[in-house]
This record gives structure tokens, sequence and C-alpha cells, in this order.
């Protein structure tokens, strides 16, 4: 008979604990009777400033399985989440403009049976700028990365979600014109079409499909061109951020966590008669009806 003792012990079932996790992080999330069983809520990017306010947001109450293209960012997150919460948060590295990424992302979750309960899409930022009139290898670069990549990850998703909602999170430029803007407001329009189609497809399905259309976010992007303006024209931030809000009549940005208490809106049970809607969040800045 073989004598192994505590100490050995204790290192082999550490090994093989951390092998599972190695050969599957998904496996926490593919049925024992805990909360690891539960579904999750799928989160694209979400190693940015949004994402994570969302993913925070969202920890206290569902398992998370959270998509970005950097993994130690992506741990950075999960190891904080896991500091805070009890539930289970699994990370993987996925490109939008990679298609082994995706496919990779698609077999791990058909090979674990992940179910899940909700679906948060986020996109890169589509480039700023007036050009309208690019070359089509530009235009092919940037509806890859912000509107068929992440739709592709969505297709993944969804094949997993029974009943439950898609929170998209799309911008005011999908709405009202910003010329700066010009490329990003055709990128948000076109998430904010295909959110209502999506919603009259899926409904009969038990599946709700919203859009979320906020304003200019307060963003650690945002606030690193508000310093340079502010540098630029010998003010404070506070002063160039007074300029900047001027005509938003609740004169001041959105900040992160707000955008996330609206998707965990969308995503709660107090949304269950509401699908196909273009939420804005923009403290009244748009005036179309």
């Amino acid at each position: 008979m073989l004598y192994v003792n505590n100490e050995e012990t204790m290192k082999i079932l550490k090994i093989f604990c951390l092998s599972i996790l190695v050969l599957s992080p998904f496996a926490l999330l593919n049925g024992s009777e805990n909360n690891s069983s539960k579904p999750a809520i799928l989160v694209f990017c979400a190693t940015g400033s949004l994402g994570s306010a969302i993913a925070s947001n969202l920890a206290k109450d569902h398992n998370l399985i959270l998509l970005g293209r950097n993994q130690d960012k992506l741990n950075q997150i999960s190891e904080t989440l896991q500091q805070e919460f009890t539930h289970k948060f699994i990370t993987q590295v996925v490109d939008f403009t990679d298609a082994d990424s995706l496919v990779s992302f698609e077999k791990e979750l058909k090979k674990e049976n992940i179910i899940l309960s909700g679906i948060v899409v986020l996109t890169p930022r589509p480039h700023f700028g007036t050009n309208l009139l690019q070359e089509q290898h530009n235009w092919l670069d940037l509806l890859q990365t912000t509107f068929t990549g992440p739709l592709e990850a969505l297709r993944i998703g969804l094949s997993h979600l029974k009943e439950g909602k898609v929170v998209i999170i799309a911008g005011t430029t999908s709405m009202q014109l910003m010329p700066e803007y010009g490329p990003a407001c055709i990128i948000r329009r076109m998430w904010t079409t295909y959110s209502k189609a999506l919603a009259h497809a899926l409904a009969p399905k038990g599946i709700q499909v919203n859009s979320l259309s906020p304003g200019v976010v307060l963003t650690d992007f945002h606030a690193k061109k508000i310093e340079a303006k502010a540098l630029q024209n010998n003010l404070t931030f506070e002063e160039q951020m007074q300029k900047d809000c001027a005509a938003i009549p609740m004169k001041r940005w959105a900040k992160p966590e707000e955008v996330a208490q609206a998707t965990r809106f969308f995503l709660s049970k107090e949304s269950d008669y509401i699908t196909g809607v273009n939420l804005l969040q923009d403290g009244g800045t748009t005036v179309s009806y």
C-alpha cells in the first residue's frame, strides 16, 4: 500500500486543481451544484473603463465571462473582482479581427456547455474624424473591428443564451449627427438598427435585445483629452470640463458607473417587458424626438 503524507497530498491536490484551470477556465461554469452552475453574463471589451465598470456592477450577483484582447488586463480585473465577490469570473482573450481567436472562443463555449443569461456588447471605439470618403480597405478594417467581428462574437454567445437579455452599448451619435465623429456615427447607427431588427427576431424565443446610447462618458480616454485641452487653453481641468459640457442640459458627462447601472437594469427582471428600445443616456443633449 502506497503511503502519502498530508503535505504530499496537498501538493498533489493543488497541482490537480491548477491543471483543471489551465486546461479549461470555463470548467468552473459547466454544471456543479453551487454558484458555479448558475448561468453567466458575457461581457465584451471588459478591460476598458466602461467594460470594467459594467463588470464590477454585475459581479455581486452574477458569474461573468469577460472578453478582452489583453490577458494581463483581464487577469487583473478578474483578480480584483474575486477579492470582493464570491461569484466566478472567467476570462477569455478574443480579438474581433482574428478569425482563429473567434473560432477558439466558440469551441471553448461548446466544449464546456456554457449557459448564458445575458450578453453585454461593447465594441472597440470607432475612429473619430470627418473623413467619410476613405479607401475601401480602411472601411473594411473599421467594420471588422467595430461591427462584423463583435457581431460574430454575439452570434456565438447567442447560441448559449436560451432565454435572457442582450444589451448593446451604442452611443448618441446613433441618434444625432456629430460631424467631428463621422465614422463613429455610422457604426453606432448600424448597431441600433441591428438591435431593433434582432429584438423582433428573438422576442418569440424569450430573448430581449435593447441598446443603450450614452453621450460622452468620463472614461480615462476622455479625461486625458480634457487634460490636454485644459493645458493648451491654460485652464484647470474643472474649467475645461465646464466649457465642454456647456451645451449639455445637465452640465456634465456621464459617469461609467451610471452607464453600468443602466446596463444592469436592462439585464434585470425589471426590464422583462422591454425590447427593441434604444435608451438615450446623455443628460438631455439629444434634441430629436
